[in-house]
C-alpha cells in the first residue's frame, strides 16, 4: 500500500482566504484527510484565540478528517540574529526570516512551545505534533520537543517519531510562491519529484497560502495529486508515524 499525506502550512486567520481555498481544492480531488498546520500568533500580531470563527472552523475541519499540528509559535526568526553567512543565507533568503526555531537555544524553544500550546487550549484546539516554520529546527529546539507530548515533528527529509524516538526518511513535494521565478521551477521540480518518488511507500505534499494565489501553480498541484491518488491512499501525519512503525 502507498499513502500520502497533504499538509497545509501556516494556517492563520490572517490567511482565512487562502487556506480555505486549498480545503477545498484539496477535497474536490478527493482528499478528505490531512495535517493543517497551525500558528498560534502570527508574526505577534494574529492570535488564533481572538477569532472565534476561524477557531469554529479548524474545529470543524478536525472532526471532518483533518488533524492539527502547531507551526511554531509566531512564525517570525526575530530574536537571534544569524552568527554566519551561511546562517544568513538560510534566514534572509531561503526562509525570509521566518526561520523562527532555526536559531534558537533549547530554553528560548521552550518558552515558545509553552506560549503556542496555552494559546492553542485557550482556543479549544488540540494538536498532535509539531512542526517548524520551514522545517529548520536548532539542536537546543529539537531537544526542547521532548519536553511536550507532541508524537511527532518534521523536517525537509523526513518525520521524526518523538514518542519511538525513530526517524522515517518520507520525500516531501512542495512549491515555492515568493516569486514567479520562484513558482516556475518549483513547479518544474514538483513534477519531477512526483516521478521520482513513485515507489516510495509515503510521500509529503506541503502547501503552503500563497499557493492558492498562483493559478499555474495550482493546476500543477491538481496534476500531481490526481496522479499520486490513483495509487495513493491520503493519511493524516499522525496515521502515517502509526504506518512507518509497522513497515
Amino acid at each position: 500500500m502507498y499513502y500520502i499525506n497533504v499538509s497545509i502550512h501556516d494556517v492563520t486567520p490572517a490567511f482565512e482566504e487562502e487556506i480555505k481555498h486549498l480545503v477545498k481544492a484539496c477535497e474536490s480531488l478527493g482528499i478528505s484527510t490531512g495535517t493543517l498546520l497551525v500558528i498560534p500568533n502570527f508574526h505577534n500580531k494574529c492570535r488564533v484565540d481572538k477569532y472565534g470563527r476561524f477557531v469554529n472552523w479548524l474545529k470543524q475541519q478536525s472532526q471532518n478528517g483533518w488533524e492539527l499540528a502547531m507551526h511554531g509559535f509566531t512564525h517570525a526568526e526575530d530574536i537571534v540574529k544569524p552568527k554566519n553567512i551561511f546562517e544568513y543565507f538560510i534566514s534572509n533568503f531561503y526562509t525570509n526570516r521566518e526561520g523562527e526555531f532555526y536559531l534558537l537555544s533549547e530554553e528560548e524553544a521552550k518558552n515558545r512551545i509553552t506560549d503556542g500550546i496555552e494559546l492553542l487550549k485557550k482556543s479549544g484546539l488540540h494538536v498532535n505534533g509539531f512542526v517548524a516554520p520551514a522545517w529548520l529546527l536548532s539542536d537546543g529546539a529539537k531537544k526542547a520537543l521532548y519536553d511536550f507530548q507532541f508524537k511527532y515533528t518534521t523536517t525537509l527529509r523526513g518525520i521524526h517519531d518523538l514518542e519511538k524516538k525513530k526517524f522515517y526518511k518520507v520525500p516531501v513535494i512542495t512549491f515555492s510562491s515568493r516569486s514567479a521565478v520562484r513558482a516556475v521551477v518549483s513547479c518544474a521540480f514538483a513534477k519531477l519529484m512526483s516521478l521520482l518518488v513513485s515507489k516510495k511507500p509515503a510521500l509529503r505534499l506541503a502547501l503552503h497560502p500563497l499557493d492558492a494565489r498562483n493559478v499555474d501553480l495550482m493546476q500543477v498541484l491538481k496534476r500531481i495529486c490526481k496522479r499520486e491518488l490513483s495509487y495513493r491512499q491520503s493519511v493524516t501525519l499522525d496515521k502515517m508515524v502509526n504506518i512507518l512503525r509497522n513497515l
